[in-house]
């Protein structure tokens, strides 16, 4: 495996500055996925509002009729080209921006999952502006919000906390 950021080249219109989410009038449910490989954890640069630029765990939106777990995984095969088995559910939470009127800017019902990596050459894709396998040790450099440092530590923590797995390791191959 490789570590390291891998870049789509910028295409018109990938940047985008307006999502159709903006103003809902329900909340929107979105799912978002922890992949740990070798010591290692699948982040992407969001391409989209709200918060683009920034990294996050791999995600989107479930579809109507979707299960949450289908979702999951077609996002990140969508996004990142990444095929993961879909595990555990680490979190829900709720992504509430509010505009200088205190009106709901956007409002997403998060569930983020534990997965375990089965394939794929991790490339960024769709909304997705770069993704990287990123060492557990140098998470810090990535600037990760503080929901989603408390997914990562959830999971991490199932985990065994990093490369050095327990035997009870649910996520590692033949264990």
């Amino acid at each position: 495996m490789t570590t390291g950021k891998t870049t789509n080249p910028p295409s018109p219109g990938k940047y985008k500055p307006m999502s159709p989410d903006l103003y809902p009038p329900t909340p929107i449910v979105g799912v978002g996925v922890l992949v740990e490989r070798e010591g290692a954890i699948l982040l992407a640069r969001r391409g989209a509002e709200p918060k683009a630029g920034h990294w996050s765990l791999p995600g989107g939106h479930v579809e109507l009729g979707e299960p949450v777990r289908e979702a999951a995984r077609r996002e990140l095969a969508e996004e990142c080209h990444v095929d993961v088995e879909v595990m555990d559910v680490l979190d829900v939470c709720d992504l509430i921006i509010r505009d200088e009127q205190e009106r709901v800017r956007y409002h997403y019902v998060l569930i983020d999952f534990l997965g375990k990596y089965l394939g794929g050459t991790a490339r960024s894709d769709s909304d997705v502006l770069e993704v990287a396998w990123v060492p557990i040790g140098q998470l810090a450099n990535y600037h990760l919000t503080d929901a989603v440092r408390t997914v990562v530590d959830k999971g991490l923590a199932l985990l065994g906390a990093g490369p050095n797995h327990s035997p009870s390791c649910r996520a590692c191959p033949d264990r």
